[in-house]
């Protein structure tokens, strides 16, 4: 989820990593005969599972208004109107009601739409699962993820029975480092299709993008513009080379270091609809290895992991 705002209290707690040897032989992330919402012009797609492409921007639904969940109508229905297909939603925002209402206003097909949910790293997994599809009134959804390494055997089994029962087309994780992930491969026998973790230009884990791309698994960036620093002369002079903003280099920046993204586009609706077409913008330009070089160098954080 690629929010501003403070995230659920659990958010806080940490796993502990266990190191283990990766199986050789594992199943991919299979794919159900739903068919994935085709790519648009303003969002193209790329493949995480067999026959399951997702969008390269995808919606956060996690906002805040007055340090509460603001309404997601606010957001969605502009998200979908204008072009953009991927959802990110979550059992922990408290809000997928709300988020299915928002999708039948936007009068946009179910079909035409990617969701991503997510389940707790604890809990009973299926049943989760299941609320969730009540939750956000669909059959199914095109990709669930555990929010937290915390049980991480048990809830991925659920997972993987929920994507054995075609109630999601594609299973994954988030906030998984390296260890974690190989602890989880300990048991499993789907790999996971995507890991969803923070990442912005003055914060990256290359270690982990690196070891995700290296194992297939597709890295989706959430927390993007936290701390951009938006009047670097680096992203100032990019950002004038491109004719775009400093905050549509940071998120473009994402996109060419080979992720997907979760952005945000806040809960006013006065600048909801400016801040929409912004993000879908970033397409429109590419950045080129030099300057995705001289961005990777803005990372303050200590030994970039």
């Amino acid at each position: 989820m690629g929010l501003s705002g403070a995230m659920p209290t659990w958010f806080a707690l940490a796993a502990v990593a266990i190191t283990v040897t990766m199986p050789t032989t594992v199943v991919p992330a299979a794919a159900l005969a739903t068919p994935t919402p085709p790519a648009s012009p303003t969002n193209p797609t790329t493949p995480i599972a067999h026959g399951v492409h997702m969008p390269w921007i995808n919606l956060g639904t996690w906002q805040l208004a007055n340090n509460k969940p603001s309404d997601p109508s606010i957001d969605v229905v502009p998200w979908l109107q204008q072009g953009g297909t991927g959802l990110d939603c979550a059992f922990d925002y408290l809000n997928q009601k709300k988020v299915a209402q928002a999708i039948v206003a936007s009068k946009v097909p179910r079909e035409d739409i990617f969701i991503t949910t997510k389940i707790p790293g604890v809990g009973d997994a299926l049943s989760i699962v299941k609320d969730n599809l009540v939750q956000l009134g669909t059959s199914y959804v095109d990709l669930t993820l555990l929010h937290l390494p915390l049980d991480i055997a048990a809830q991925w089994k659920g997972l993987e029975q929920a994507l054995a029962m075609n109630l999601t087309r594609a299973i994954g994780i988030s906030n998984f480092d390296p260890a974690q992930i190989e602890s989880l491969m300990k048991t499993a026998t789907v790999t996971p299709a995507v890991n969803q973790c923070s990442m912005g230009v003055t914060s990256h884990n290359d270690a982990t993008i690196a070891y995700c791309q290296q194992h297939n698994i597709t890295y989706e960036a959430y927390g993007a513009m936290k701390g951009c620093p938006f009047t670097s002369p680096v992203l100032l002079n990019i950002a004038h080379a491109h004719n775009a903003s400093t905050a549509q280099v940071c998120l473009r920046w994402v996109l060419d270091r080979g992720c997907v993204i979760a952005v945000g586009t806040g809960s006013n609706s006065t600048t909801v609809p400016a801040y929409t077409k912004e993000d879908l913008d970033i397409l429109k330009f590419t950045l080129t290895p030099t300057e995705v070089e001289a961005i990777n160098k803005l990372d303050t954080t200590t030994g970039n992991r």
